[in-house]
């Protein structure tokens, strides 16, 4: 019975509407549409026929790596590798070399100093077959240990430590710590752009030119953003990248791999325009400016769209990425200010891919089903946000009224390519279906026991976390390989599991639970559940899933002030 008064309680403040038969009805209809259609979606997605089929021709080379021994990371399991093509490397003009440039690869989640290879060696033919004389493109590659970085913030963070020590290292063996003749190119794959980033926003002031070319790199959001301190830290990198005045003098050019690609698929995901906004007014570079960003398959130079690792050895990409960067680094080179210097820099690399500012993030279109190929872009950015609509469910029932307030909350908190006018709309449909059809798993998770809620918040929170604990388990286990039989010294190396914030918030989860079912209280009060939801409706934007651990914990922490406060009521 208190239970139950509780719930009516609850029930009666305004958030959580009232429906009729009709209107629950009616709502559960279209819950169940978008469930469908989205599971269709998905299914047709994770299917060879989306995408088109492989068209990449392969790259070939005959690479030489060597290890850089005296360079030392922010890991014992970290290292720098130099690498060269031995084919091209022989036959090398020496009188040629007029001016150097260091060229640093940043591997991804999962990936290797070895990716380099493909580049290195397109680079290596491009200035052999160039008319013009250009400078040396020397070429080195960061070693990671295939840690999965993209899911833990320590491990990134650790990452661009190690970037930002191996860039100086390069400095030193290239240019004897000279800033006047200091020019570097960082590429990164996937999450190396993070560590790119977070490393440049710190030191690129200690170079003469700096440009940054980034494949397959969800720079506008990470799509897998599960934890806290992951949402948190991209925005950290952002806020740092515009405070030091990077986004005025450094180069960064952003190619997505296309429809084949199902982690970063669309243009909005590669956006860099979180990264060159002027203040909070919205004004953007373009091409002519000090960054772009493109996808694969629109560029003219390259025409097929590549998967995500594809992007590291598809051919055509390759090719033009390569002869970007020779035709961005003549021989005779002028002192120019820093910012033109980027611009030309930029023009270079996106007249070599051929980048046409048409204002068509998707000009190679198709229509499936009715649809057209955005849709099911916008399917896969929305991946992680039904995590958080199931949190919001968890707290008030839903009805059409809170779908709508609940889609401009989210649209609010989402990445600024997301809130940008061209999409707004969209952003708002693609939040509201998301509610409608979480719905579904939401209703057969929570059934009509009311102490259900804590099992369904603590699932998602635990779902959220483990990608990140996998991820750091890995991490320590290389670890415990490169160091053994020196466990303490593999422990001390390691990074931390997780953040303070998601280490309260699981702890928060974790006590609750030792709270029986039948004495278990879900939040009583309204503004409680109110407070709840909000905080979902906010993380089920795109790249702030992570934050679904505060309204978790939120709702743990009045439960349990609710159950101890129900259980001094007894005893007294």
């Amino acid at each position: 019975l208190s239970r139950e008064s509780t719930h009516q309680r609850a029930s009666s403040f305004a958030l959580r509407t009232a429906m009729t038969p009709h209107s629950r009805a009616a709502f559960n209809t279209v819950s169940y549409i978008a469930f469908i259609a989205i599971a269709c979606a998905w299914m047709f997605i994770l299917t060879p026929a989306y995408g088109g089929s492989q068209a990449c021709d392969m790259s070939w080379m005959y690479p030489k790596f060597t290890l850089e021994p005296d360079v030392e990371l922010a890991s014992s399991t970290h290292a720098l590798y130099r690498y060269e093509d031995r084919m091209h490397a022989s036959h090398t003009d020496s009188s040629r070399v007029s001016c150097v440039v260091a060229v640093v690869f940043v591997p991804g989640t999962g990936g290797g100093y070895k990716q380099v290879r493909s580049v290195g060696s397109a680079s290596a033919r491009a200035r052999g077959e160039s008319s013009t004389s250009s400078c040396d493109l020397r070429y080195y590659a960061v070693h990671f240990a295939e840690e999965l970085s993209i899911y833990n913030a320590a491990i990134m963070r650790r990452q661009g430590k190690s970037v930002r020590r191996a860039l100086r290292a390069v400095k030193g063996l290239e240019f004897g710590h000279e800033l006047a003749n200091a020019r570097v190119v960082v590429v990164g794959h996937s999450a190396g752009a993070y560590a790119a980033l977070d490393a440049i926003a710190d030191i690129h002031d200690e170079f003469a030119d700096v440009t940054v070319l980034a494949l397959a790199s969800p720079l506008a959001w990470n799509p897998v953003a599960l934890t806290r301190d992951v949402c948190g830290h991209l925005r950290d990198i952002e806020r740092r990248w515009r405070a030091s005045g990077a986004a005025d003098i450094v180069g960064l050019a952003s190619v997505a791999g296309g429809a084949r690609d199902r982690q970063v698929s669309s243009l909005a995901m590669a956006s860099v325009d979180a990264l060159v906004a002027k203040g909070n007014d919205g004004d953007r570079n373009d091409a002519r400016g000090t960054a772009f960003a493109a996808r694969a398959d629109a560029l003219t130079a390259v025409g097929v769209s590549t998967d995500h690792r594809c992007a590291m050895w598809c051919k055509q990409l390759m090719d033009a990425a390569a002869r970007g960067l020779v035709d961005a680094f003549p021989s005779a080179m002028s002192a120019a200010p820093a910012t033109s210097a980027a611009r030309a820099r930029v023009r270079a690399i996106a007249d070599a891919l051929g980048y046409v500012d048409s204002g068509d993030e998707a000009p190679r279109r198709t229509w499936v089903f009715g649809l057209n190929a955005r849709a099911f872009e916008v399917v896969q950015e929305r991946a992680a946000s039904g995590l958080a609509a199931i949190v919001a469910h968890a707290f008030v029932e839903p009805t059409f009224g809170l779908g709508c307030l609940f889609a401009l909350i989210c649209t609010a908190s989402s990445p600024l390519i997301l809130r940008d006018e061209s999409h707004r709309v969209e952003s708002v449909i693609a939040s509201f279906v998301v509610y409608a059809a979480s719905a579904v798993p939401a209703r057969r998770a929570l059934g009509s026991a009311r102490h259900r809620e804590r099992l369904v918040l603590t699932a998602c929170g635990a779902l959220a976390q483990i990608p990140s604990i996998i991820a750091w388990v890995q991490c320590a286990f290389a670890h415990v390989i490169s160091t053994f039989p020196n466990v303490m010294d593999a422990a001390r190396a390691s990074p931390t599991p997780m953040s303070p914030t998601d280490a309260f918030a699981c702890a928060v989860v974790s006590l609750s639970m030792r709270v029986t079912p039948a004495s278990y209280v879900a939040p009583p009060r309204a503004i409680d559940r109110t407070l709840g939801w909000i905080l979902a409706a906010i993380a089920a934007a795109p790249g702030r899933v992570g934050d679904i651990v505060v309204p978790i914990a939120v709702a743990h922490a009045f439960a349990a002030a609710a159950t101890a406060s129900r259980r001094r009521a007894k005893r007294e």
